[in-house]
């Protein structure tokens, strides 16, 4: 699951995931979708962090923050989330 903070001012947000289901521990890989060219639009994800947690600077209205963070366990079975605009 992941923790979306309300964005009420310009300012620095975080953003949390949380790995769940079998394993105990997990590692964390975010992916933010960088959009390019005129409609229609095309663009690509691209890594923007590791660990649980994501932090930017983002203002009331943006929607840059398509963000895709996967958690993969000791085992090596991952699942990702994926969150749209703020």
């Amino acid at each position: 699951s992941v923790a979306i903070p309300v964005i009420t001012t310009c300012g620095t947000y975080s953003w949390t995931a949380t790995g769940s289901g079998i394993g105990s521990s997990f590692t964390y890989v975010w992916q933010k979708w960088v959009q390019t060219g005129f409609p229609p639009y095309g663009g690509f994800w691209t890594q923007a962090g590791t660990g649980p947690t994501y932090t930017t600077n983002a203002c009331p209205g943006d929607n840059q923050f398509h963000l895709r963070p996967t958690a993969t366990n000791e085992f090596g079975m991952h699942g990702s989330a994926y969150v749209n605009g703020t």
